[in-house]
């Protein structure tokens, strides 16, 4: 059976406490917030998406919701004997389908977009502690700078640099104490926009350089005070059209190698992200029936893995979750039903094959 990661297992509310992993090409992080249905969500999760031109949600959840019209819907768990949890949680959309805000009696997640659309900031309140992201963009709707505020101080911000192409010529991220430290990425590129030359610098220092413009066995330089690697082969192509485009970008002082699988039509389906270039962090797949995604630890074990199932007409029907620990694993499962509208009526909870409660589900909608 096949198991998803991209979105985490939401339990009780003792597991809002935690921060476990939510993975992004740049930085392989895990954040749990909200204890119901509404998984997938955090700052850095939304971040990543923007960055790299996506929307914050899939396609068929913001349609789904437009089609239908849902303004609100708010979660209610059904514990044992019947028992009602007063922790209930409700989220909020505007007309053209995106979620504005989740709230919970101990969490909020707050959206804010331009023309219902274009996201310029989102928040994520949990007790005393509240995190806030700031997105800007270009002239052509790229995302130039986003930064992080925490407790009202700045915690990071990333600029990022395009060509008139579009392509990435500078990704620069500066965090920590007063924002003093700093990992940047510098890509170059021929008048027919091929890259040539990567360069990775860590506070303002030359880490690495990648040429790309190298002979076809593959010339290595060696420099002793400058790691230089020379790669031949960017972009991989198969026979039958598919095709992988490859990225590397840094985050702090971590390398990461990013591919991307892609249809003959281009249409993305898998992705894989890897440590130094050779231990995988992060596999992800999807089709119109499952997404799986799959975490691993800095030496390629792997620790979490998750699955979303959907139907023929593609509504959400299952989703699991494994966490893979040294003693003993855990296996969290998550089934919905729907009423005569197509809408989620009830979600039952299992772990380790165990119901331990139900979830239902009631809507508002616009007019």
């Amino acid at each position: 059976m096949n198991k998803i990661g991209l979105i985490m297992k939401i339990e009780k509310t003792t597991y809002m406490k935690k921060s476990f992993l939510i993975i992004s090409f740049t930085m392989l992080t895990i954040v749990t917030f909200s204890q119901n249905y509404f998984y997938g969500f955090s700052n850095y999760s939304i971040a990543y998406n923007i960055e790299n031109g996506n929307n914050i949600e899939e396609n068929n959840s913001i349609k789904y919701r437009i089609e239908n019209k849902i303004k609100e819907k708010k979660t209610i768990d059904v514990l044992k004997k019947e028992r009602i949890d007063k922790d209930t949680s409700v989220e909020t959309y505007n007309k053209a389908g995106r979620i504005i805000s989740i709230k919970s009696n101990n969490y909020q997640f707050l959206i804010n977009y331009f023309n219902d659309t274009i996201l310029i900031s989102s928040k994520s309140i949990y007790k005393k502690d509240t995190t806030e992201y700031f997105y800007e963009y270009d002239t052509k709707g790229f995302l130039k700078n986003y930064k992080t505020i925490r407790n009202g101080k700045i915690n990071s911000e990333v600029n990022i640099t395009k060509n008139t192409a579009g392509k990435i010529t500078n990704r620069l991220n500066r965090y920590g104490r007063k924002l003093k430290k700093s990992s940047e990425m510098k890509y170059y590129f021929d008048n027919n926009n091929h890259l040539t030359k990567s360069e990775r610098y860590v506070n303002g220092k030359l880490k690495n350089i990648w040429n790309y413009d190298c002979k076809p066995e593959g010339e290595i330089i060696k420099n002793k005070k400058i790691e230089e690697k020379s790669v031949c082969k960017w972009n991989e192509n198969n026979s039958n059209g598919y095709y992988i485009v490859f990225h590397r970008t840094t985050d702090k002082e971590k390398s990461y190698l990013n591919k991307s699988y892609y249809t003959k039509d281009s249409i993305f389906y898998k992705s894989e992200q890897f440590l130094n270039d050779t231990i995988k962090v992060y596999e992800y797949e999807k089709n119109d029936f499952y997404t799986i995604s799959k975490t691993f630890n800095k030496k390629g074990d792997l620790r979490y893995e998750n699955i979303q199932l959907y139907t023929e007409s593609k509504l959400l029907k299952s989703n699991y979750y494994t966490n893979y620990k040294r003693r003993k694993s855990t296996i969290s499962e998550r089934n919905y039903l729907y009423n005569n509208l197509n809408l989620i009526s009830t979600s039952q909870y299992f772990f380790n094959k165990k119901m331990k409660y139900q979830t239902k589900f009631q809507y508002s909608f616009f007019e």
